[in-house]
């Protein structure tokens, strides 16, 4: 049996010759690949015991030209984050004046103490509340926000298919068929076949994370020559 894309993961979970060997589960099994898919983006450390994705497939860049344009406006001490963002792989930086300045990352703050004073100026600093990025201080123009981030798994149900299914259909499949142990039953989830699917689930993902470390790193040198060792320090994890 196939699996490419939506309709496939859900005809081999919901089938008599599927995973599962019966077909009374269209209700429910799109429920498991919705669950299954917030699994993959944000972790599971207490229930499955499994660390979120996050590799090289789910970085993209926030700017000026994105859905949600990373700008800011006069007076307004917020820019709305991208609707898919998860969290930030490189600093923040902020343009003004043709020069690129990096806003340091902050606690929270209360509103009434963020904005003492209604100081306007060149953002230095940033936190994030909601799907807010707060700026301090509070900008007295536009200026262009730049950063690259990781974005969640784009949707199998509404998209049909991802990169995710593409290159390893296996975390959907036993994704899915982890998170329905519950509803399937407590026997089901000691079973010989519940903890494989579980197994199978976490071997999956960590599949999927050796081969983004082999694309990205393999060739990747350390050097302890002099002129490097003094030079500025670059890091591996930030690519700055």
């Amino acid at each position: 049996m196939a699996l490419a894309n939506y309709a496939d993961l859900l005809a081999s979970i919901n089938s008599k010759s599927g995973w599962l060997h019966r077909n009374d589960l269209a209700e429910i099994v799109p429920d498991w690949v919705t669950l299954c898919e917030v699994t993959i983006n944000k972790g599971d450390l207490d229930g499955l015991n499994v660390e979120s994705l996050r590799v090289g497939d789910m970085e993209t860049t926030w700017d000026s030209s994105s859905t949600k344009p990373a700008t800011t406006t006069s007076g307004v001490q917020t820019v709305a984050l991208p609707d898919d963002f998860l969290e930030f792989r490189s600093p923040v930086f902020i343009t003004f004046q043709g020069f690129r300045r990096e806003l340091t990352q902050r606690p929270p703050s209360p509103m009434s103490l963020a904005r003492r004073g209604e100081v306007e100026s060149i953002p230095q600093t940033y936190w994030i509340t909601g799907n807010n990025i707060n700026l301090d201080p509070v900008p007295d123009g536009g200026y262009n926000i730049t950063a690259d981030y990781y974005a969640k798994v784009p949707s199998l149900e509404a998209n049909s298919t991802n990169w995710l299914m593409t290159e390893a259909p296996g975390v959907y499949l036993y994704g899915a068929l982890a998170q329905g142990l519950l509803w399937l039953g407590p026997e089901f989830v000691n079973s010989p076949r519940g903890i494989g699917f579980m197994q199978a689930f976490k071997t999956s993902l960590a599949q999927v994370r050796r081969a983004d470390i082999k694309k990205r790193f393999k060739n990747v040198r350390m050097r302890t020559d002099a002129a490097r060792m003094t030079g500025p320090q670059y890091s591996i994890i930030s690519g700055y």
